[in-house]
């Protein structure tokens, strides 16, 4: 190297050792995260479905809202 460079003030300070283990990705790290990630966001995604309907689902809830009583209710038809 000092040949090829030109430099004289090259000194080896350390020899070089091989690592026999990957540094790439972490598998299993990052599908846990993946798992945790997923897992909590579509929870709370369900939670803030639930706590922000803000409809009315039955007649009582109307009565009790309205402060007036129900007339008449639409039937639920089944196929």
């Amino acid at each position: 190297m000092k040949d090829t460079l030109n430099v004289s003030n090259i000194e080896i300070v350390d020899k070089p050792r091989l690592s026999y283990v990957p540094v790439g990705p972490h598998v299993k790290r990052n599908a846990l995260i993946g798992a945790v990630l997923g897992l909590g966001l579509g929870g709370l995604y369900v939670v803030l479905q639930i706590v922000m309907d803000k409809r009315l689902k039955n007649k009582e809830e109307a009565e009790n809202y309205l402060g007036i009583p129900v007339l008449c209710e639409l039937p639920v038809l089944d196929d």
